[in-house]
């Protein structure tokens, strides 16, 4: 599970700095030059990387947080019931 964890937020996280961060020079302009130049491209470059940064953080914080808490047991044996004979 663990390995599933660290893949996803590092593919997420990675996306969301490649486009915020990285992107940037290699277009030759701040994403908000790239929003007025391209703005179908930049809005959707601004867009994903903000969901994907977001998402990445949000998803690795709330699965670690699941990993850690083990569901909690009540005590009360569960029995299954014989079905009635016809």
């Amino acid at each position: 599970m663990g390995r599933h964890l660290v893949l996803s937020a590092v593919l997420n996280i990675g996306w969301g700095l490649a486009v915020l961060v990285a992107l940037p020079p290699v277009l030759s302009t701040p994403l908000q030059g790239a929003v007025l130049v391209f703005p179908d491209l930049g809005y959707l470059l601004l867009a994903s990387g903000a969901v994907a940064l977001g998402w990445g953080v949000i998803r690795t914080v709330l699965a670690l947080l699941a990993l850690r808490n083990p569901p909690a047991t009540t005590g009360i044996p569960i029995t299954a019931a014989a079905p009635a004979e016809a």
